[in-house]
């Protein structure tokens, strides 16, 4: 009972993109041991495909709790963090006729990587 009034609670707070305060609950329920991570598991794959500013939470979530991360969660995960990482180097091209045409590469970088991984995906599934 207890249960199903915190998956109720978590439902609508994600859809009111409460994201942080259901995280948090999944957290703290998962420590308390209000529910196991079967409970919760397909809130965080949800909250990972569809809030990518959440993704270390959610890995790092499902890595103490026992939560198989998925690959479509790590490869977004990746991809995030190495279009983060390129456009850090943005930072030290001072023409912005340059600084622009780098983003611009960086960014056909980024989708070709992501159409690649969301390809392999597709065909592991």
């Amino acid at each position: 009972m207890l249960r199903d009034s915190i998956n109720n609670a978590i439902q609508t707070l994600l859809e009111g993109h409460e994201v942080q305060v259901s995280l948090d609950l999944i957290r703290d329920g998962l420590s308390a041991g209000v529910f196991c991570s079967m409970d919760v598991e397909e809130f965080l794959r949800d909250i990972a495909f569809d809030y990518e500013e959440y993704h270390e939470q959610v890995i790092d979530i499902m890595n103490t709790y026992g939560i198989e991360v998925p690959f479509g969660i790590k490869s977004k995960h990746l991809v995030s963090d190495i279009q983060k990482r390129l456009e850090n180097l943005l930072f030290f091209i001072e023409s912005d006729d340059a600084r622009n045409s780098a983003k611009t590469n960086i960014n056909g970088i980024i989708y070709d990587l992501d159409e690649h991984l969301s390809e392999l995906i597709e065909e592991l599934e």
